[in-house]
C-alpha cells in the first residue's frame, strides 16, 4: 500500500488512494480494503458493516487474477471526491481451473479525513 500521506485533497491524493484499493483488492487483503471505508460507509446504498460477511466469503473463496479500474471522472470539491469508472476483474473459485470475468461501472464518493480519503459510498452497476 501506498506510504505517501497527503497533507490536503488534491488529484494525486485520489490516484495514490485508488492504488492502494486495487493493490487490496488484487491480495485479498480483508482489513487493507476495509480501512479504506468511512465507519459509515454505504455499499449499494447498505452500511458496509453489513456487507462484512460477504466481503469475507468473496476473498476467502476466489483467486483475484486481475483487478484493474479505468478511472473515467474525478470531480473533487473541498473535502469530497466523486469518482466514476470502470472495473475489470478476472478471477476463479479456489480449487477450480474455470476463468470468470465480470466487469461494469463503479462509482465511489470520498471524504477526506485525518488518515485521507476514506470511501463513504460505493455503487457497482454489472
Amino acid at each position: 500500500m501506498s506510504t505517501l500521506i497527503e497533507k490536503k485533497p488534491g488529484l494525486s491524493s485520489v490516484y495514490s488512494f485508488f492504488s492502494d484499493y486495487i493493490w487490496a483488492y488484487r491480495k485479498g487483503d480483508i482489513d487493507g480494503f476495509l480501512f479504506l471505508f468511512d465507519k459509515n460507509a454505504r455499499e449499494n446504498g447498505i452500511p458496509i458493516s453489513k456487507k462484512l460477511k460477504s466481503h469475507e466469503i468473496v476473498f476467502s473463496s476466489v483467486e483475484i487474477l486481475r483487478y484493474d479500474i479505468e478511472l473515467k471522472e474525478i470531480q473533487i470539491q473541498d473535502n469530497k471526491a466523486f469518482v466514476k469508472g470502470i472495473f475489470i476483474t478476472s478471477y476463479r473459485k479456489r480449487g477450480s481451473d474455470k476463468l470468470l470475468r465480470s466487469s461494469g461501472e463503479i462509482r465511489w464518493g470520498l471524504v477526506w479525513n485525518n488518515d485521507g480519503w476514506k470511501i463513504e459510498a460505493l455503487n457497482t452497476l454489472f
